[in-house]
């Protein structure tokens, strides 16, 4: 998708916004792909352990909610964001 065609789906952005934000993905596309495989990767482990989606029930019995998961799997993969 180019700098206009998202202009055109976004219209509250401007081309000065979008430039940048495409050179960014550009000059760090392994990253952010591989970013976005592991957070699938981690839906779908959590989908299957909790298929109905994470309730009061999983907390009573000790379960520690998707968010606390994310944080002992992946081991400060993510302590930046999450810190931010």
């Amino acid at each position: 998708m180019g700098p206009e065609e998202i202009l055109a789906e976004f219209s509250h952005l401007d081309l000065a916004r979008i430039h940048p934000a495409l050179a960014y993905y550009h000059v760090n596309k392994a990253q952010i792909e591989a970013d976005l495989a592991a957070d699938e990767a981690l839906y779908d482990e959590l989908a299957a352990e909790y298929p109905h989606g994470w309730t009061r029930e999983d907390r009573g019995r000790g379960a520690a909610p998707p968010n606390q998961l994310r944080l002992e799997k992946e081991s400060g993969a993510y302590a930046a964001t999450l810190a931010a």
